[in-house]
């Protein structure tokens, strides 16, 4: 059996299903590790002074319209590739209507707003924790 699965790949007759695809979520620069090493001065070492606190991540839910399956599929993985998400996972599907997508993001949402709008989104708020966006 594992000599035909061999031979049907190697002539291309086997392909991947792309719906089983998991794109992991970029980690925030936010929680990456500094590297800096500590100051040395007249025999005593200091720790270098900290840029600025990353700011706190929180979580949020976006609305956006998903006519079919596709777009619920872009919509996560757009959102996923704005800086500063740490995840973007569905949590209510509406195939022709409004999914909503629960988001964790590093900032308030004002930045988040900001974020998405970089990225070619229109974003508005629904309220505090909510927006509604669309492309």
């Amino acid at each position: 059996m594992d000599v035909l699965y061999r031979q049907a790949l190697a002539q291309g007759l086997l392909r991947p299903d792309p719906s089983l695809v998991i794109l992991a979520a970029p980690l925030p620069a936010a929680l990456e590790e500094p590297t800096e090493e500590p100051v040395v001065e007249n025999g005593v070492a200091t720790a270098p002074e900290p840029a600025e606190a990353p700011a706190a991540i929180q979580s949020f839910n976006l609305q956006v319209a998903t006519p079919d399956a596709a777009s619920v599929q872009r919509a996560e993985l757009g959102v996923s590739r704005v800086g500063g998400v740490a995840s973007a996972i569905t949590t209510s599907l509406a195939l022709g209507g409004t999914s909503v997508m629960s988001v964790r993001f590093a900032g308030d949402s004002a930045a988040l707003a900001a974020a998405l709008r970089a990225q070619g989104w229109n974003v508005s708020v629904v309220n505090g924790n909510t927006l509604r966006i669309s492309r």
